[in-house]
């Protein structure tokens, strides 16, 4: 997987659940990780969090028990990998730009119906646009998936646009597009 989320549900000690955990194949190191649940920074401290990068059967969690499943515990995991013409995992450097000039290329012959983009060098929402509230030219409903419940009702901007190979930028907030920002992204093509 290029990336992966793990929740863990409940614990042996009665404690009740924990954060989403996000390991992604361009974070800076290996061991770094990020939290669905929250805007905070990835973390690149907690060396112990994935002691080696995904291969195609299997992954291995560290030893740091902080948000990890233990022995007993229940949780789940969810694996996303890049397949071609159909979704698309990767990431971006912001280039403060508004016009929709940055187009993100995903490989897409349709443009992309699902886009999720979150920014990895400082804090940042985990932005989602999706075709079914509207990816437009103009103003597009969106959801922060941190937060609860994600948005408020008639929530709006100008984050992306439509481009046949995946999206284009069409904001330089802080969330999306910020001068030399560092972003991961997850993409599925439109049908």
């Amino acid at each position: 997987p290029e990336m992966m989320w793990i929740k863990r549900r409940a614990n042996t000690s009665g404690g009740g659940s924990s954060n989403w955990m996000v390991y992604h194949k361009d974070f800076p190191q290996t061991y770094s990780y990020a939290y669905l649940n929250t805007s905070a920074a990835v973390d690149s401290t907690q060396t112990n969090t994935w002691p080696s990068a995904p291969t195609e059967t299997q992954f291995t969690v560290g030893s740091w028990t902080g948000d990890f499943i233990g022995s007993g515990d229940t949780g789940m995991v969810l694996l996303f990998a890049s397949v071609a013409g159909v979704c698309k995992i990767g990431s971006y450097t912001g280039d403060g730009t508004t016009d929709g000039s940055k187009v993100i290329d995903c490989g897409f012959s349709n443009g992309a119906k699902f886009v999720l983009i979150k920014r990895a060098d400082t804090a940042g929402n985990w932005v989602l646009m999706d075709s079914v509230r509207g990816i437009s030219s103009f103003n597009d409903p969106y959801i922060y998936l941190n937060n609860s419940p994600g948005f408020a009702p008639g929530s709006t901007a100008d984050f992306i646009e439509p481009n046949s190979s995946g999206f284009a930028i069409a904001s330089n907030v802080s969330d999306i597009n910020a001068l030399d920002g560092s972003y991961i992204f997850y993409a599925i093509a439109a049908s």
